[in-house]
């Protein structure tokens, strides 16, 4: 997968500004520019701004915002301080204090936890994912997808149809024309894991038949479960982005919390292994046979 890389002039000319995109590319030029200009250790630029080096690390993979006031400390430290550098950096800077899709969801539909990467997988150019419990979120339908977040029926009906509408609203916002390429890879287990009904079942291979059939940009492949191959321990995803300074990310659901990686060997690591189960995996002109047998099934 080859990116067309754009700078921050070339994204902000675009017309619509995603404040997640902004942050992120404020944070990774900010970064860069300490590394790579001003070649100054995280220690010694956190000093310099007033900032401890875990909230340094934070403001630099974009998990918190940057005051105007650390902004225009940062750039004028790393020797960028040209009314120009700074009227980029407001700009950024404005752009992503401005309110994302997200802030109409209450935290119990849409945890702080996960509001980060939701938002993340909306501005980024590649999606892959492997896959353990169930159908990927983005590709799931609407009664499986019903199904899977109900669980066991202790949830409130009205908390299920809020998260139900935050999948939807990702789905839409992922799928669109124009948005990133999605690429999974699904233990074969998943496909006959009940968690609808058999019509529902039904259903979601359908509606996933239906989507690598017609959507150029999803691809699925089917992991065998008889492989003797090594395979993760939990289901993670690899976000690519083609925006200046904004490194890849690699984002690990842990019960109740989850761990992103942005550390060029980890996320190289992990990109491997999605590489090594997509080797191994039924290629994916197989997939829609695949898909199209299991239906029987049900």
């Amino acid at each position: 997968m080859h990116s067309n890389v754009k700078s921050i002039q070339e994204y902000l000319e675009e017309g619509y500004c995603s404040p997640t995109a902004c942050q992120l590319m404020l944070a990774g030029r900010l970064k860069y520019l300490r590394e790579n200009v001003a070649k100054l250790t995280s220690a010694a630029a956190a000093k310099a701004i007033g900032v401890s080096r875990p909230q340094l690390s934070r403001l630099e993979t974009a998990q918190r915002r940057w005051s105007e006031d650390q902004l225009l400390r940062a750039l004028r430290l790393y020797g960028v301080g040209s009314p120009g550098d700074e009227e980029l950096g407001r700009r950024l800077l404005r752009i992503s204090g401005q309110p994302e899709w997200t802030a109409s969801f209450r935290a119990d539909a849409l945890p702080k936890w996960f509001e980060h990467f939701v938002e993340l997988e909306s501005v980024a150019e590649h999606i892959r994912s492997f896959e353990t419990r169930a159908v990927h979120g983005l590709l799931q339908s609407p009664s499986y997808a019903h199904a899977v977040i109900a669980g066991d029926g202790r949830m409130s009906a009205d908390l299920v149809q809020r998260r139900l509408a935050l999948r939807q609203e990702r789905q839409r916002r992922v799928l669109r024309e124009g948005g990133p390429t999605v690429w999974v890879v699904l233990e074969e287990a998943v496909l006959l894991r009940r968690f609808a009904e058999p019509h529902a079942m039904r259903e979601q291979l359908l509606y996933l038949k239906n989507l690598v059939e017609d959507n150029p940009r999803v691809k699925v492949q089917i992991l065998p479960d008889d492989l003797a191959v090594n395979r993760p321990s939990s289901a993670f995803t690899y976000l690519k982005f083609n925006l200046r300074h904004v490194p890849d990310k690699v984002y690990l659901e842990l019960p109740y919390r989850g761990i992103y990686q942005d550390d060029r060997d980890d996320v190289e690591s992990q990109r491997e292994a999605l590489d090594n189960l997509a080797a191994v995996a039924y290629r994916e002109d197989e997939t829609a046979g695949i898909l199209a047998r299991r239906i029987k099934e049900f």
